[in-house]
């Protein structure tokens, strides 16, 4: 956790350094269309979030489908209800907004401000914590967890703060 924290922290500092200002909230926003490259980046990290995509909503899928009952006479076919549903509530956005661009663009950066800081450090903290406190944390990992809580929290804070501007500018 402290090294991923670290790492982040350094990501940060570096693309503030490199951009300063202009730093958009996406890493793939800020790098230059003209070379070869850097539109090989852009793709595969399109591509990886698209696989990503369906890392993240299986777990969702699974859930909403052990709540349908055993006894239910159909329930693959609840079971594929609940996947597709799952896949145009999520992906309905981004079609319906791809032709504005700068809209899109952005309320793709504010999500990704809020989830990424949202997953990458509120959420394993804030899982350890409900783990283990039952059986008891000591004072360094309760401090450590404080810290990276609250590093999210202020984290989460100003990329909202700078997604808000860059859209309004």
């Amino acid at each position: 956790m402290g090294i991923t924290t670290g790492l982040f922290i350094v990501i940060a500092f570096m693309g503030y350094g490199m951009y300063g200002r202009d730093v958009k909230g996406a890493f793939t926003l800020n790098l230059p269309t003209s070379s070869t490259l850097c539109k090989t980046i852009i793709l595969f990290t399109g591509v990886e979030h698209f696989l990503r995509y369906f890392q993240k909503i299986t777990p969702v899928v699974r859930a909403l489908v052990e709540e349908v009952p055993q006894t239910w006479e159909h329930r693959n076919r609840y079971q594929i209800f609940i996947s597709i549903l799952a896949v145009l509530i999520t992906i309905a956005p981004a079609v319906l907004y791809t032709h504005h661009d700068k809209l899109y663009v952005e309320i793709v950066t504010f999500g990704g401000a809020i989830l990424g800081v949202l997953l990458a450090f509120l959420a394993p903290a804030a899982c350890f914590l409900k783990i283990n406190w039952s059986i008891g944390i000591t004072r360094t990992q309760g401090t450590c967890a404080a810290i990276v809580l609250v590093t999210g929290v202020v984290g989460a804070t100003m990329t909202t703060v700078k997604s808000i501007r860059d859209w309004k500018s």
